[in-house]
């Protein structure tokens, strides 16, 4: 039992001495001199930015020569430069989970749909299509689009993974 309190009050009297030493070790005095000037960073690029946006669509449109539904976005950044050299992503919330387009989705005794899009400059069509190419009318989907310019591309980013992306990028949902 003695063994106890020896340790026991040793331990106390570490914290009294730390919390005296705490509290009157230092005053404050006249500041020193200023030190050396740092290295300067890396300067940005101007008027480059990541576009991100989540869209819901309930209203598509029916192509009868390619049966599909589809919807258009114009007004994009789609410039050729991005379209040559940087990233378009898109991808669709499948019950939580954003996964790339093109994908595809089944259920047991219905057909398959294929959700996928294509872009030219200034605007993107994403598109959603039946196996058996019948309208099934318009249904609700969920997207993430994300745009990124050539200048801010980062080469080793798994870009089919939406939280690496959107980790790689600081994307803010």
């Amino acid at each position: 039992m003695k063994t106890y309190n020896r340790n026991f009050m040793a331990v106390i009297n570490s914290l009294v001495v730390a919390i005296i030493l705490t509290f009157s070790s230092c005053k404050k005095g006249d500041s020193g001199p200023a030190g050396p000037a740092g290295i300067n960073g890396t300067n940005g690029t101007n008027g480059i930015t990541i576009i991100s946006s989540t869209l819901s669509v309930s209203t598509w449109t029916w192509n009868n020569g390619n049966k599909w539904r589809e919807v258009q976005l114009t007004n994009l950044s789609l410039t050729q430069n991005v379209i040559d050299k940087g990233s378009i992503m898109i991808y669709e919330d499948l019950g939580g989970i954003f996964t790339p387009l093109p994908s595809s989705l089944s259920y047991p005794g219905n057909p398959t749909f294929l959700t996928s899009f294509y872009f030219s400059t200034n605007f993107l069509t994403i598109y959603y299509s039946a196996s058996d190419f019948n309208d099934y009318g318009n249904m609700t989907k969920t997207f993430k689009i994300v745009i990124i310019p050539p200048a801010i591309r980062k080469p080793n980013v798994d870009y089919s993974d939406y939280d690496e992306a959107k980790d790689a990028y600081n994307i803010f949902e």
